[in-house]
């Protein structure tokens, strides 16, 4: 094995998942098979915490103070319980200023939006493959989530349900 390419043939073809278990006792010390799964190990620990918890990363984003797994864990949660408080009030809001079929597509939005979210936060935990930043992860994703679906009801909805309050303040201008 270290005859065609040596130690960077081993590790290239260890990133890419095409070395067998028996390629790595074949031809090497000890050492270089702990130094190999390390650089293995550390590769893909570097591309996890790249590739995954953008959400955690974004500068909007809850919790950036937070120090450890399990302030992390602690500060997404208690976001994501105020987030999902603030998105129940405003869709009750909503509710009252629309009805008939914008109140059925309304609720049917809502149901696909609530389907989304559970799955691309999923995905998301599913990088990290039962890793402790898995469930952090799905926390920061549901919180940002929930942000961003704020922010479109806000902007689809506003001004409508400030028409609404207008209509109910002076009934006599109806």
């Amino acid at each position: 094995m270290t005859g065609r390419g040596g130690f960077r043939t081993l590790t290239a073809r260890l990133l890419l998942g095409s070395v067998r278990k028996a390629d790595m006792g074949r031809s090497m010390g000890l050492g270089t098979r702990i130094l190999a799964t390390a650089l293995v190990s550390a590769s893909f620990g570097l591309f996890a915490a790249s590739a995954a918890a953008q959400h955690m990363n974004a500068k909007d984003a809850a919790c950036r103070e937070a120090g450890t797994t399990s302030d992390a864990a602690a500060c997404f949660s208690k976001a994501l319980a105020l987030r999902d408080s603030e998105l129940a009030t405003l869709l009750h809001q909503i509710r009252l200023a629309v009805a008939g079929d914008e109140l059925k597509l309304l609720d049917r939005a809502q149901r696909a939006w609530i389907d989304y979210r559970t799955l691309s936060c999923e995905a998301e935990y599913a990088m990290y493959s039962g890793g402790t930043g898995g469930p952090v992860t799905r926390l920061a994703c549901r919180e940002a989530l929930t942000r961003d679906r704020i922010a479109q009801l806000h902007d689809a909805y506003d001004w409508r349900v400030e028409n609404y309050r207008w209509t109910i303040d002076h009934p006599a201008v109806r």
